[in-house]
């Protein structure tokens, strides 16, 4: 603002010094008008230059960048849980999409081949109950926890409609679901891995299952456990309520009622 405020006096002195040569009332309202256009337009740029390193700080308080076109607004925030239906299930992550939603159906086919792999439909066992199949249990990347999340809801949703499961204690239809886990992969080198990746599953769909699914699964047999079951059972065995607990049963394949039926 300094050299602003010295060239505006040193015009408005010369201005002063044509009034004194030229004289009369004329000039000297001539010379006024002029003199009140240049502190005007002084008055004008100082106030611009105010306004415009005010706007310019607000990069430091994490605001936006004014140095070319102006940021896009940001994307409006999802909704609430309310809106979605997830305050009836408590600590349900929002990034999970569920049965009820309209989206939910281009979920299910969004997860990768490699994802489908890991849980299946295994059709029913002699007693007419609908069998989920864990093929392969292995070590999931960070990417890979949430995908297999979405893919176990489709999973479980499809058992569900297959057996006219519509709620929680479903009369007529609890103890309907069978899940078959195999643990031939697991080991004493990759076990801690394999098991930290199933919590991350566990407890992302946990929520929305211990509630919705209460009472619907009438055996879960984990086929050929590894001889230090017991440390691995410590992990999970917190995850699960007492009635899904129950249910759980370590089994080898050779000495399992219908061996051969556990190879779908």
């Amino acid at each position: 603002l300094k050299p602003a405020r010295s060239c505006t006096r040193e015009r408005v002195a010369r201005l002063r010094g044509g009034e004194r040569q030229m004289g009369g009332a004329a000039q000297s309202a001539w010379v006024r008008r002029r003199t009140a256009r240049w502190w005007l337009a002084a008055g004008l740029g100082a106030a611009g230059a105010v306004l415009l390193s005010r706007r310019l700080s607000l990069r430091g308080s994490g605001g936006p960048s004014f140095d070319g076109p102006e940021a896009p607004a940001a994307p409006p925030r999802p909704a609430a849980g309310d809106a979605r239906g997830l305050a009836q299930y408590p600590g349900a992550p929002a990034w999970l999409v569920y049965p009820w939603e309209r989206s939910f159906p281009q979920a299910c086919r969004g997860v990768p081949e490699a994802v489908i792999g890991v849980i299946k439909l295994g059709g029913k066992d002699t007693q007419g109950r609908e069998v989920i199949v864990v093929h392969s249990l292995k070590q999931l990347s960070a990417s890979e926890v949430p995908q297999v999340s979405q893919h176990a809801l489709c999973v479980l949703d499809r058992a569900g409609k297959a057996l006219g499961w519509k709620r929680p204690l479903h009369e007529g239809k609890m103890y309907t679901l069978r899940v078959v886990v195999h643990c031939s992969s697991l080991t004493s080198t990759n076990w801690l891995s394999i098991v930290h990746s199933a919590v991350g599953v566990i407890q992302a769909i946990r929520p929305f299952v211990n509630i919705h699914y209460d009472h619907f699964p009438g055996s879960i047999d984990i086929l050929d456990p590894p001889s230090f079951v017991s440390a691995v059972w410590a992990f999970i065995n917190p995850l699960f309520d007492q009635p899904t607990r129950d249910v759980v049963r370590f089994l080898r394949s050779t000495s399992a009622v219908g061996g051969a039926s556990f190879d779908f």
